[in-house]
């Protein structure tokens, strides 16, 4: 075999192992990133203490922002892998808005409290980052679908989420906004205010966040 040819044959040799390795390798490190992501899950259970159910709405003519708000929130969570889903409950009747007559107004005319003594929120499928996995995660917002059920009628509902996670404790901010008439409420008056049919909902509250790997 001349110099020419030898030349060739190890151009050849060099170029398929180069090339031939590269996708194995690239597939087998894909992999074991996907099978480290799915093998984790997290227990997630509210902190005692530090929910707080807010709401805004607009009162006509004067424009006059009614704020309210609730406590005592509880429910389940269950993230496995990167889908979250939750339960999620609390008693209007905690729900106070500083002025003691309008509270009880909203409570017994409008939203019936004693024959829906709960208001609640189920996240159905979101989706949380992998990046959430790490020890410390700052997170950006987070699209959910929902269900809400308040005074006794079931809707969907598009929310939006926000978690920060710092060693084993999450914080969760939700927003989301609703018209009550799509609830059976009638619209609420108060001391010749008229409240506008849309509410702006928010929700705050700590998460005690325990790793473990699925099955153990």
């Amino acid at each position: 075999m001349n110099l020419r040819n030898l030349s060739l044959l190890f151009i050849l040799v060099l170029h398929s192992t180069t090339w031939g390795s590269s996708p194995s390798t690239s597939a087998k490190n894909e992999k074991s990133s996907i099978k480290t992501s799915e093998s984790k899950s997290f227990l997630l259970t509210l902190k005692p203490g530090s929910s707080q159910i807010k709401f805004e709405a607009v009162g006509r003519p004067s424009a006059l922002k009614i704020h309210g708000t609730g406590t005592d929130l509880i429910g389940s969570f269950n993230l496995v892998g990167q889908t979250l889903k939750a339960d999620l409950s609390f008693k209007p009747e905690s729900l106070e808005t500083g002025i003691s007559l309008r509270d009880k107004h909203m409570k017994e005319k409008y939203l019936e409290v004693e024959k829906f003594p709960e208001i609640k929120f189920r996240i159905q499928d979101a989706q949380v980052p992998a990046s959430f996995f790490q020890d410390n995660y700052l997170g950006e917002e987070l699209p959910i679908n929902g269900i809400l059920t308040l005074h006794g009628v079931e809707k969907p509902i598009i929310a939006k989420m926000r978690l920060e996670k710092k060693a084993n404790v999450t914080l969760v901010k939700t927003q989301f906004s609703l018209k009550v008439t799509d609830y059976g409420i009638e619209i609420p008056k108060f001391a010749n205010v008229t409240m506008a049919e849309d509410v702006n909902v928010s929700t705050d509250f700590e998460l005690n966040t325990e790793i473990k790997e699925n099955g153990k």
